[in-house]
């Protein structure tokens, strides 16, 4: 009998906050291990991830849940 080998990927996202799409990139590649990627099922860390080159502008910053209280 035969073996054949399939290439699989997961799917996922890592989510950089950053001023410009261009400096996400490149915080993204300096530090891609260092990232946790959201998949369904929870998070794991980046490595062994690829990037698919495909990005989104998310609406609603996760980073931005934490509310500042104001010092008087």
């Amino acid at each position: 009998m035969k073996e054949f080998s399939f290439t699989v990927t997961k799917t996922g996202y890592i989510n950089v906050e950053a001023d410009s799409i261009e400096d996400a990139e490149a915080r993204l590649q300096e530090n891609f291990g260092h990232y946790y990627v959201i998949t369904d099922t929870g998070e794991e860390l980046s490595n062994g991830w690829e990037t698919t080159g495909e990005v989104e502008l998310e609406e609603e910053c996760a980073f931005n849940d934490y509310e500042e209280e104001e010092v008087e």
